[in-house]
């Protein structure tokens, strides 16, 4: 099946803006008849993949504010194990059955937009008029084409904690460019520390922790095979031949390399705002603190993670089912349910004292300012890939810092270039996986 986008849903991409509306506006003008109820009556499919842990419960408690104040809307929710997600999105999306809302990761966002799950919310997202409070990074990652296909939920980033006793023996400041990090790196190595950890592990975590560095020395992946971006590959190499930075790292995912750095075998390390509560918690007696990363040779510059809200192009009622989204965006909603697990991805939302006057929490609203989102089009798996590829080879020794620069740069530009897959391909891909 050649699954981009079909007729039916075509046509409710076109008329999103006029369906809707009557069932949930109903509540205002509706007339105390048995008919005016059922019109009124509404069911809407809810997917996640927080289908285990405390999220589990909050995705719940959050669909519930929707359904308590519209007791006319029922939302049937189902949690997939995050694992399970894609493939299960696919395998719906192939058979024209998706549900009416789904929750995603932002890495994913412009992929299934490409294969035309999606439904493209723009003239009712321009209508709401609230999309100049998001910050680039979270806005960027819901579009595609030039066209809107969801709104952010909640964001996270990357920025560099640090023990400040560590620095403080050292004789060194927290670092603010990348000559600071290399020498405070180095001043800090040594009686089984090393100065600096991160995660380049062969996976998406390693991929997520290693293009700020790419970005920040005034490359990207269409600009990989430049001194720009052989400068940024050559700043890990030279941490970890220097000694400054474990090669361990090529097994670290984010959670390793937190836990690194609780056991003083890092005196710094790369990583995300999820960790400060584990932090406040793990860690208690340790004197830490965080900054925002270093600026490279071309500035500052973070990735964002999160995840977004969609409306897919299967849903019965796509303006319905936008209005769910609106109400669950909301600040109160979000400051009740999400602030301790989530950075807001919005500007408004950030000035509430919760994120404001902790100073640990300010830097990373801080950080995401300048995070970007792997926006990279529809075969962002694939590219991912070639990258770790890249560092392992580099780090490793397999390959000096021209090769491999220059074999993933052959491979992720014609990536970049390529049509977006068949659903069929997807599928195939995973079984193989």
């Amino acid at each position: 099946m050649h699954r981009r986008i079909s007729r039916r849903s075509f046509l409710k991409q076109q008329g999103l803006t006029l369906v809707g509306l009557s069932v949930l506006g109903s509540a205002a003008c509706a007339e105390d008849t048995d008919d005016t109820e059922k019109e009124a009556t509404l069911t809407l499919d809810w997917w996640d993949y927080h289908a285990v842990g405390p999220f589990d419960q909050v995705m719940s408690d959050m669909v519930s504010v929707y359904t308590d104040e519209n007791p006319n809307v029922t939302i049937n929710r189902r949690s997939i194990p995050f694992a399970d997600f894609k493939r299960t999105l696919l395998s719906a999306g192939a058979a024209g059955e998706l549900p009416d809302i789904i929750l995603i990761d932002n890495p994913d966002h412009q992929a299934f937009a490409a294969l035309g799950f999606l439904a493209d919310i723009g003239d009712l997202v321009d209508a709401w008029g609230e999309g100049n409070q998001y910050y680039d990074g979270p806005w960027a990652s819901t579009e595609y084409q030039g066209r809107r296909f969801g709104v952010p939920h909640g964001s996270n980033c990357l920025a560099l904690f640090y023990n400040q006793d560590a620095l403080t023996e050292a004789g060194v400041e927290p670092p603010t460019s990348w000559d600071d990090l290399r020498s405070v790196a180095a001043a800090t190595a040594g009686n089984g520390r090393h100065g600096l950890a991160v995660s380049g592990v062969r996976s998406e975590e390693g991929t997520f922790q290693f293009l700020p560095f790419l970005w920040q020395a005034g490359a990207d992946l269409d600009t990989l095979d430049t001194p720009q971006g052989r400068e940024a590959l050559s700043l890990w190499v030279e941490l970890v031949q220097g000694g400054h930075m474990s090669e361990g790292i090529l097994g670290w995912i984010q959670e390793d390399v937190k836990e690194q750095f609780i056991a003083e075998r890092a005196a710094m390390m790369v990583n995300g705002s999820w960790q400060v509560g584990r932090l406040r918690e793990e860690a208690a007696d340790m004197n830490w603190n965080v900054v925002t990363l270093p600026e490279g040779p071309a500035g500052e510059a973070s990735i964002l993670g999160g995840e977004n809200y969609a409306v897919t192009a299967d849903a019965e009622d796509p303006a319905a089912a936008w209005t769910v989204v609106q109400r669950l965006v909301e600040e109160d909603v979000f400051m009740e349910y999400m602030k301790e697990e989530r950075l807001p991805s919005r500007a408004d939302h950030a000035e509430d004292p919760y994120f404001k006057d902790d100073p640990v929490l300010a830097v990373f609203t801080e950080q995401l300012q300048v995070a970007r989102p792997r926006a990279y089009g529809p075969h962002y798996p694939e590219i991912s890939n070639q990258i770790q590829e890249m560092f392992h080879a580099a780090i490793s020794g397999q390959r000096d810092v021209d090769t491999a620069v220059s074999l993933a740069a052959e491979r992720i530009s014609e990536l970049l270039e390529a049509e977006p897959p068949e659903v069929e391909e997807l599928l195939e891909e995973d079984d193989e996986g």
